[in-house]
């Protein structure tokens, strides 16, 4: 739970950068993208590309 209010926190945080690192996304990432349906997961996964992307 904790960490999931971190990665909520850095989403905040980041809020207008989120869009320009998805926009970064190959094909399969947006595969995965769709897969991913629960928000934590996609909380992850913007999270690993913020660091990414810094």
């Amino acid at each position: 739970m904790e960490m999931i209010k971190k990665l909520l926190a850095i989403h905040q945080w980041w809020g207008f950068n989120v869009t320009l690192i998805i926009m970064k996304i190959d094909l399969l990432d947006i595969f995965l993208w769709k897969k991913f349906k629960i928000l934590e997961q996609k909380l992850i996964m913007l999270n690993i590309y913020i660091y990414i992307c810094k």
